[in-house]
């Protein structure tokens, strides 16, 4: 089991040889039960990676701390470098099996600049979001953008239907409770520390709202 000469061998049951110049089919071989338990395997292996990074994109739907709602920057490729490469917290073997999945051989060869990685990424999240609403670090942030440009209720809807953002409905509340949040903390900041106002015409926004 542990020989050096196991995948060639697993290989040949795969795709059994033909002798030169043969022009009759190709032998099943193990083809059909080795695709199946691959299949058992890929899914195990998958899983197991899932509930590895679970932790890294978990976050309560009430908390809407600017702490927490600023934690990820996908900018930094932190997460893209965290996720990809291997070791505890992170999803080598998913990774490389979306890399390939989302490519094909002749766009590698062909389009050098053309790296899926964000795409790969959005794929990993929504597939988290989807097993835990818990797991939405990744849909805030582009629940919370798509609010912040002005897209209308029924966008919103729409890619959460597809995993990609929480409801409208969470949206209005969190644009509701963030700046009651963050207006909080200035009046307690008022209160212990010292401060100057420089503008004689504050103009400050408490409720924006558009259907």
């Amino acid at each position: 089991m542990v020989s050096d000469e196991l995948p060639s061998i697993l290989k040949r049951w795969y795709k059994p040889p033909r002798t030169a110049g043969s022009t009759s089919k190709r032998a099943q071989g193990a083809r059909p039960a080795l695709e199946r338990f691959a299949f058992l395997c890929v899914g195990d292996v998958v899983e197991a990676e899932l509930d590895g990074i679970k932790d890294t994109m978990h976050c309560p739907a009430e908390d809407l701390s600017m702490e927490g709602l600023m934690s990820l920057f996908i900018e930094d490729l932190d997460l893209l470098l965290k996720l990809s490469s291997s070791g505890f917290g992170s999803t080598p073997k998913f990774w490389l099996l979306l890399t390939q999945v989302t490519q094909t051989h002749m766009q590698k060869l062909r389009n050098k600049e053309k790296i899926p990685d964000l795409v790969i990424l959005a794929i990993i999240c929504q597939v988290l979001y989807s097993r835990s609403h818990h797991n939405n670090y990744f849909t805030k942030m582009i629940t919370l953008f798509l609010c912040s440009q002005g897209a209308p209720a029924k966008n919103i809807d729409l890619l959460h239907a597809f995993g990609l953002t929480i409801s409208h409905q969470w949206s209005v509340r969190a644009l509701r409770t963030i700046p009651e949040n963050e207006m909080a903390t200035v009046r307690d900041m008022v209160q212990h520390l010292p401060f100057v106002v420089t503008h004689n015409n504050i103009n400050i926004p408490f409720c924006v709202f558009s259907q």
